[in-house]
């Protein structure tokens, strides 16, 4: 009790003054406690999924990564032999850039041949549209066989394993890559050598079956470091229709100007 006339205590001030100390003390502890406690450790990245050791087989049989990454374009120039035209003989000159443009010209000694360019998804021949059709459809296929060792050695993980096969009692290894518009391109690789030995592509044929262009290779070669077949043997349907020897095969730095446009006019 306080003495009369004497003015009471602030006890309200001292009690607030206390819980503030009370609460920057609590403050300080936990703090402290957060301080003590070591961080949670960061994280391991996720590992990348393993290469299939048959695209890696492939990769370095044409001449490994580092070689096949530096290739921008292709000019292979040759002789062909028409099967499907009861063995007409020609010259033929292809050029192909990376990823997949290609440009086909075919000359026969009669003055006669055809133009196909297949760039940026769409296909002509001499000229005419064919996109999404049967010939615009090979044209793509045929890219996409000439761009194989490239794509393994850039993109390992867009083929997948597709089981073996034999041939005349010699075992080949399958490879499959996806392409668009539903088409399959699948390698019968050697699994002693790496090399691509036959290539079949798939797409949808009249009522809904599946209908195969099909490529045997051999006579294998290097230039400049990079491995290409110099001889073709071609297959639709189960039928051959022709016959490709590649008689200089140039890498170059930049395709032609103009080299896929989509007209028929001769480079």
């Amino acid at each position: 009790m306080t003495e009369p006339g004497q003015p009471s205590q602030p006890t309200s001030s001292i009690t607030h003054r206390t819980r503030r100390m009370a609460a920057v003390a609590a403050l300080s502890c936990a703090l402290a406690a957060q301080a003590a406690t070591p961080a949670p450790a960061p994280a391991a990245p996720a590992a990348a999924p393993a290469t299939d050791p048959l695209v890696e087989k492939v990769v370095d049989a044409y001449g490994g990564r580092a070689a096949l990454s530096k290739v921008v374009a292709v000019r292979q120039r040759g002789r062909l032999v028409a099967v499907a035209q009861g063995g007409k003989q020609g010259a033929i000159v292809r050029l192909f850039a990376r990823p997949d443009s290609l440009r086909i010209e075919i000359a026969y000694p009669d003055g006669s041949g055809e133009i196909r360019v297949a760039h940026q998804g769409r296909a002509t021949r001499q000229g005419m549209d064919v996109t999404g059709t049967p010939p615009g459809t090979a044209m793509a296929l045929q890219a996409a066989r000439i761009a194989l060792p490239f794509w393994l050695a850039a993109e390992p993980g867009r083929a997948r394993h597709v089981g073996s096969v034999e041939r005349e009692g010699v075992r080949y290894e399958g490879l499959a890559v996806d392409l668009p518009g539903g088409l399959e391109l699948v390698a019968e690789v050697e699994p002693a050598s790496g090399r691509i030995v036959r290539t079949v592509g798939l797409m949808e044929g009249p009522g809904g079956g599946r209908f195969e262009f099909t490529n045997a290779y051999s006579d294998f070669k290097k230039v400049d470091g990079v491995l290409f077949a110099m001889r073709e043997q071609n297959f639709a349907g189960g039928r051959q229709t022709g016959e490709t020897a590649l008689e200089q095969v140039e890498l170059l730095p930049s395709p032609p100007p103009g080299a896929f446009a989509l007209d028929s006019k001769r480079l």
